[in-house]
């Protein structure tokens, strides 16, 4: 029985030796593989610019991609430029423009808006020059409190020596001497004028300066 037990082998020191070395030898790798890996995110970490920006003159290189440029846009062909291309009615003459004008003349629908002269004058320099030269475009007037009485008197020199028709619209009776210094304005006027009329608070004081100078002076004019 000693003998048996003397002859078999024994695994308890075995044991504990090959577990000690499997245990060192794991411990070995594990803690490369971790070195590797730290390493390897140090070398391999991505950069966000090229590796020339590090080391090279970035004012040379736009220097070269701007001369390259030019370059290569001189060398393409010239082409001309394509001419505006006007609207039909911009391509009327001023004898056709008239009649057309002349329709669209009518009373503003604020005190305050412009005549409609000078918005069909802000049109084009075509349309200006020609309500500019066209003395019948202003034959027709609706004059309100916001007028000035200077730009007033240049419409009504405007449009001699054609027919004359004048309307006050938009006035209050507290502008009554306003009123008065431009119906005396027509006063010089009394041959070519053929309308004089006025709404809301002119509506009264044109009357009274209608029946003083106009009615009883040339009944032929049909003024009302």
């Amino acid at each position: 029985m000693s003998n048996t037990q003397e002859n078999m082998p024994s695994y308890s020191d075995s044991d504990s030796e090959q577990e000690a070395t499997s245990t060192s030898l794991s411990n070995i790798p594990i803690s490369v593989s971790k070195r590797k890996c730290k390493r390897g995110r140090k070398t391999h970490r991505k950069n966000p610019y090229p590796k020339w920006a590090d080391d090279v003159n970035l004012e040379a290189i736009e220097n070269e991609c701007r001369a390259r440029f030019f370059d290569m846009y001189a060398s393409l062909p010239s082409r001309p430029k394509p001419q505006p291309q006007l609207s039909p009615i911009s391509r009327l003459p001023t004898e056709l423009l008239l009649p057309i004008f002349l329709r669209a003349i009518e009373r503003p629908k604020s005190p305050k808006a412009l005549p409609s002269q000078f918005i069909l004058s802000a049109v084009c320099k075509t349309w200006h020059n020609a309500v500019m030269s066209s003395p019948e475009l202003w034959g027709t007037l609706y004059v309100s409190v916001h007028m000035p009485l200077g730009l007033y008197r240049a419409c009504v020199a405007k449009s001699a020596p054609f027919p004359l028709h004048v309307e006050f619209f938009g006035w209050s009776w507290r502008y009554y001497p306003l009123v008065e210094a431009c119906l005396q304005v027509l006063k010089r006027e009394r041959s070519r004028l053929h309308t004089v009329s006025g709404t809301d608070g002119a509506d009264h004081k044109v009357g009274l300066w209608r029946a003083k100078y106009l009615l009883g002076w040339s009944p032929r004019r049909g003024v009302h």
